[in-house]
């Protein structure tokens, strides 16, 4: 069976983590927190057919000429808050469920989403994430669903296609 103990350490280990990160730079920390509220989703939407947790993100509702604006350090930073928050999220419900949750599925909401998001730089930087995210937490993402693309999103995907790994 499951080990509760080792998975109740862990989340403790979590916890002591996100605590210590507020003495690394605590205005750096601050800001990125700020950023982190606009900029990934939040919660959980509920689970998939295995009773793993599903993220909902809706990057249309992105500030996209106000994330233009921020350093990329910034951003990077916040996209790292919010995978430490997310995996302490898998590691209580790990306690609660008390079974293995560390795989989550995504849902990308694309209404709304501008075509002014596929510009060079910020592809740059979502494949920056992207890799960091992978090498960050490999296991995590478990599924990644697309809905609601923009009428022009097929042509737009033909081009940042290879900026994602399959």
């Amino acid at each position: 069976g499951w080990a509760l103990p080792a998975a109740e350490a862990t989340l403790r280990a979590a916890i002591s983590r996100d605590e210590g990160l507020q003495e690394l730079d605590a205005p750096l920390i601050r800001s990125c927190r700020q950023l982190a509220r606009h900029w990934r989703g939040h919660g959980l939407a509920g689970v998939d057919f295995d009773g793993d947790p599903v993220l909902w993100e809706q990057p249309g509702l992105l500030d996209w000429q106000g994330l233009n604006t921020v350093n990329e350090e910034l951003v990077v930073c916040c996209e790292m808050l919010c995978l430490q928050r997310l995996a302490l999220e898998l590691d209580r419900l790990t306690v609660q469920e008390q079974r293995p949750v560390h795989r989550v599925g995504v849902v990308v909401d694309l209404e709304g989403l501008p075509m002014s998001f596929a510009r060079p730089q910020n592809l740059k930087l979502f494949s920056r994430i992207a890799r960091m995210d992978s090498e960050q937490q490999p296991e995590m993402l478990k599924w990644v669903l697309l809905v609601n693309p923009p009428r022009k999103f097929a042509a737009v995907w033909k081009v940042i296609e290879p900026y994602f790994d399959a």
